[in-house]
């Protein structure tokens, strides 16, 4: 059997507080629409990484496949995290312009609006 000291107590509560707020913040990257790309960035790269880990690894591939899948997610999740602040920077900039910013699959496209008035 195992003792728990004041010190192993302090870590285990301050491990189970890091891990709660954490379930916030995967929340919103779960279900956000304008975090789109860094969930798909994410899952492409764990499974680029976890091939590559396969194919590289020496004797343990499930250690290589896990140690791949781990690094490609965090990889992938950053690419598509700095894409989807550079969607809402554009969107902040186009803000009131009369050019609506249209995500449509992995493309973004300007929608501009004219509006022509005529004086008599």
């Amino acid at each position: 059997m195992f003792a728990i000291n004041k010190s192993g107590i302090v870590v285990l509560v301050a491990s189970g507080a890091v891990a709660l707020g954490g379930c916030a913040a995967m929340q919103d990257v779960a279900t956000s629409p304008e975090k789109a790309k860094t969930r798909q960035g994410a899952g492409y790269g764990a499974a680029a990484g976890a091939v590559i880990g396969l194919l590289t690894g020496g004797n343990d591939k499930f250690q290589a496949a896990m140690i791949g899948a781990a690094a490609g997610a965090l990889a992938g999740g950053a690419v598509g995290y700095y894409m989807d602040k550079q969607e809402a920077k554009l969107r902040e900039q186009m803000a009131g312009t009369g050019v609506d910013v249209v995500r449509n699959g992995d493309n973004i496209m300007l929608d501009v609006r004219w509006v022509v008035s005529f004086v008599l």
